[in-house]
């Protein structure tokens, strides 16, 4: 069930729109280091392919990431971060059972997953957030083994 305490927020998915509750914190940090653990050979591949400079003007880093996660989807913890992301989704007519709700129209589910992700995720992986800290921490700890 929808918590409305909880931050929520809206996608139109087939012209229809679902509200859905961000993950609490303990499940987005969880959810976090298995997108760590599943997307940093992506991301390291990325970094290094570019200057720190340029790292976030071609910012293609979470359609990466959602593609790595779209490879490991069926994943039995992929699986169940999606159930929480997805959790009391509802619409104004109230709780979605997403097997009725999305039978026949799998691609509107892949959809609001991804949506989900980007979402829940989105902040980690922007200029200022945690990937360009990381990726900032990394270059300097380089530069001191390089010196």
């Amino acid at each position: 069930m929808l918590n409305l305490n909880l931050p929520t927020y809206k996608v139109t998915i087939g012209n229809k729109e679902y509200t859905l509750t961000k993950l609490k914190g303990w499940d987005g940090m969880k959810g976090w280091t298995l997108i760590m653990k599943l997307a940093a050979p992506a991301i390291g591949g990325y970094i290094d392919s570019r200057t720190s400079e340029d790292l976030f003007e071609n910012n293609t880093t979470m359609t990466n990431i959602l593609a790595t996660l779209a490879e490991n989807i069926d994943k039995p913890e992929v699986d169940d971060l999606i159930f929480k992301m997805l959790d009391g989704i509802c619409t104004d007519e109230g709780v979605v059972q997403l097997n009725t709700e999305f039978q026949g129209k799998p691609h509107q589910l892949f959809e609001i997953v991804m949506k989900a992700f980007e979402e829940n995720f989105k902040d980690f992986f922007i200029e200022g957030g945690m990937l360009a800290s990381l990726t900032t921490k990394a270059n300097s700890l380089l530069a001191t083994i390089k010196s």
